[in-house]
């Protein structure tokens, strides 16, 4: 799996999350909470502090960024990170699809309860 970041979703990620290539710890995460079942959610990041069990590092070009092993499931093999510059959102795309057009960057929180 590949995530390819725009020099746009960079410099965005910079500026509004404080964050670089050489601190940048990001877990792609299938949120599922509030969505109804567990094939409905909505993926997202999450700032994590270190990976845990079953999680795989996913080939990108800005970060490190990770991914559960039974969250793959959810996403295509090659996403881009873009930043939509009239509506101030990061997307998450792939060549085939919009896989969200208003991507979050949530910070770590000692009480995330999340699998890591």
């Amino acid at each position: 799996m590949i995530v390819t970041f725009t020099e746009k979703a960079i410099s965005a990620i910079k500026n509004r999350y404080n964050m670089s290539s050489d601190t940048a710890c990001l877990q792609l995460f299938y949120d599922i909470e509030g969505c109804g079942c567990g094939v409905n959610g909505v993926p997202v990041f999450k700032e994590i502090k270190e990976p845990g069990s079953n999680i795989i590092q996913i080939t990108s070009n800005w970060g490190r960024i990770y991914l559960h092993t039974q969250q793959a499931v959810f996403f295509p093999e090659n996403m881009i990170v873009d930043y939509y510059e009239k509506s101030s959102h990061l997307q998450l795309k792939s060549k085939e699809e919009m896989v969200n057009p208003h991507i979050q960057i949530e910070k770590y929180k000692q009480e995330d309860q999340y699998e890591k």
